[in-house]
């Protein structure tokens, strides 16, 4: 199974994506926050640090990676969804700071919804809602693991090249007629305050 990486302007989804919310340079050099500038796939694994996005079926159903995060946890996940009355419906997220003794920063579980009803468009949808979660947030890069479960008829290549798609058009901005402030802090680009 495959897993995508970005770093903050970058994604990683599973079957294997990373995905990075922010931080490029444009010809300015002023930071643009909230752009995915690379997304890479991989194996899928747990991560060892920054921020993981789970995907989560009906009734909270997470996959099996992330049972095993919870398993290390020691059930910490799933307490503190139930605690958020989290219950995985589509475009549903759920910020989960982790508990002391994880090198983890924070996980973000979506939902998907009923495994059955699972689409393209309900992945583009769900990473949108990751991005949207992960861009108001700290951290340079985020492990976004979308995990198959039994019902669901997309592949795991599927799922991740979805997830990327979805959450590049989420961070897209169209920003080149914006106003941009002045020194003294109005937005009407003259010195008059």
């Amino acid at each position: 199974m495959p897993c995508c990486r970005v770093r903050r302007s970058c994604l990683l989804l599973s079957p294997g994506w990373v995905f990075n919310p922010g931080a490029h340079k444009n010809r300015r050099n002023r930071r643009k926050r909230g752009i995915v500038r690379e997304i890479s796939f991989k194996a899928a694994s747990l991560p060892s640090e920054g921020t993981l996005v789970l995907s989560a079926y009906e009734d909270g159903a997470l996959g099996p990676l992330g049972r095993d995060l919870d398993k290390d946890l020691d059930g910490a996940l799933t307490r503190a969804l139930k605690a958020k009355n989290f219950k995985g419906k589509a475009g549903k997220v759920a910020e989960v700071l982790t508990p002391a003794g994880s090198t983890l920063d924070r996980v973000v579980v979506v939902g998907l919804g009923d495994p059955r009803k699972v689409t393209p468009v309900s992945v583009e949808d769900a990473a949108a809602e990751a991005f949207a979660a992960l861009s108001t947030g700290a951290g340079r890069n985020a492990t976004v693991l979308f995990e198959r479960v039994t019902g669901v008829k997309l592949d795991a290549n599927e799922m991740a090249a979805h997830a990327a798609f979805g959450a590049k058009l989420r961070s897209y901005k169209f920003d080149k007629y914006k106003t941009k402030k002045n020194g003294n802090g109005n937005g009407n680009g003259n010195n008059n305050g």
